[in-house]
C-alpha cells in the first residue's frame, strides 16, 4: 500500500481589532506578524487586493464592509475575516 504523509503547519490568523467605526472614517486593521508568512488583505465584496502586508488602513462604508486576510506560508494558506 502507498503512504502519503501530510505535514500540517497551521497558519494562525487573527484579524483585529474589534472596534466601532463611523462610515468614512479610516481605521487600521491588522494581524500579528509571523515569520515567513505572506499576507494579502481583500475587500470581500469586490475581491479587491488592498495590501500585501500584516496591516492595512480602510474606510468602511455603511452599513458594514467585510475584509478578509489571507496568510500564505510554504504553499499553505489560511483566511480570517473582519467586519
Amino acid at each position: 500500500a502507498d503512504t502519503i504523509n501530510i505535514d500540517a503547519n497551521p497558519i494562525s490568523l487573527n484579524a483585529r481589532p474589534d472596534t466601532i467605526v463611523c462610515p468614512g472614517t479610516e481605521v487600521a486593521i491588522y494581524t500579528s506578524e509571523q515569520a515567513s508568512t505572506l499576507y494579502e488583505w481583500y475587500n470581500l465584496s469586490g475581491s479587491t487586493l488592498l495590501a500585501s502586508n500584516d496591516s492595512v488602513w480602510v474606510s468602511p462604508t455603511y452599513p458594514y464592509t467585510d475584509y478578509v486576510i489571507k496568510g500564505i506560508q510554504n504553499q499553505c494558506y489560511n483566511f480570517d475575516t473582519i467586519r
